[in-house]
């Protein structure tokens, strides 16, 4: 009983940090007019460190889940930019590409760092001796 707590706590722990990230920082970057391509940039590294922390930690912390921490943390602002990207099409928005690199690239880091914490935790295999 006590492991199904501790899953259902740790799940709703990632969704709630990855909508708090999603909401504040993706939603910011892709939904406000006042924003140079440098600002772009700057906030586009901001929300790539958010997510590599979150998985990190999330991967250390709850190491069972390894890469598919990425899932659940990134849900929500992969859910904001689809809604971005359909607007976009409509509308021919230049950074209908960039959107599409952002959306993939905040799922690879989340999910690739969530993997190198979880690797980080799990204890290592010794070696074989011949």
């Amino acid at each position: 009983m006590g492991d199904r707590i501790l899953v259902f706590f740790s799940h709703f722990l990632a969704l709630l940090f990855g909508f708090l990230a999603g909401f504040f920082l993706v939603f910011n970057s892709v939904f406000s007019d006042v924003f140079t391509w440098q600002d772009r940039v700057l906030f586009t590294l901001i929300v790539w460190a958010a997510y590599m922390i979150l998985g990190f930690l999330f991967g250390l912390l709850f190491p069972g889940k390894g890469w598919r921490w990425g899932i659940w943390l990134s849900a929500f602002a992969l859910f904001v930019l689809f809604f971005y990207i359909l607007s976009a099409l409509v509308t021919l928005d230049p950074w209908f590409f960039f959107v599409l690199f952002y959306a993939a690239s905040i799922f690879g880091i989340a999910s690739t760092a969530s993997h190198l914490g979880a690797k980080l935790r799990r204890p290592r295999q010794p070696l074989a001796e011949e």
